[in-house]
């Protein structure tokens, strides 16, 4: 399973950005037809905070958003008890970010076994045990 991280999610159903490494899409293509590519719920929140803080080239409505993704096969990644606890304790396994959301999304990849699509190279260049997919254009 590959889970999207959020710059992942907008580059593909919005457009936002340099898009992504044609690698990366064409492995997304073909684990989203196996039903293999999944997104957090944290990703919205994250897409409805930075639309509240204007940091996005135009608002993106959330739901919209979700309804894009999920009808293309995009299924939804849970948010476990144990993902969290994960997250918590990411900084004593020299995880080099504190933002939390991108804490959590590594956790729960981490946590469900899956490869992490991302173009963060703060994650991207971490030595722990996180498979990542770059997406990086």
């Amino acid at each position: 399973m590959i889970l999207l991280d959020t710059n992942v999610l907008l580059r593909l159903y919005v457009g936002f950005g340099a898009g992504i490494a044609s690698a990366a899409t064409r492995r997304i293509d073909q684990a989203n037809a196996r039903g293999q590519v999944a997104v957090s719920p944290l990703s919205f929140f994250e897409v409805g905070v930075l639309n509240q803080k204007k940091r996005l080239p135009t608002e993106i409505d959330v739901a919209q958003l979700w309804l894009s993704a999920s009808a293309n096969g995009i299924k939804e990644a849970p948010i476990a008890i144990q993902a969290g606890i994960r997250a918590a304790s990411l900084h004593e396994e020299g995880f080099p970010t504190s933002d939390p959301i991108d804490r959590l999304l590594v956790a729960t990849a981490l946590s469900e076994g899956w490869e992490l699509a991302t173009i963060d190279r703060a994650i991207l260049t971490w030595k722990g045990p996180l498979q990542t997919l770059d997406a990086r254009p």
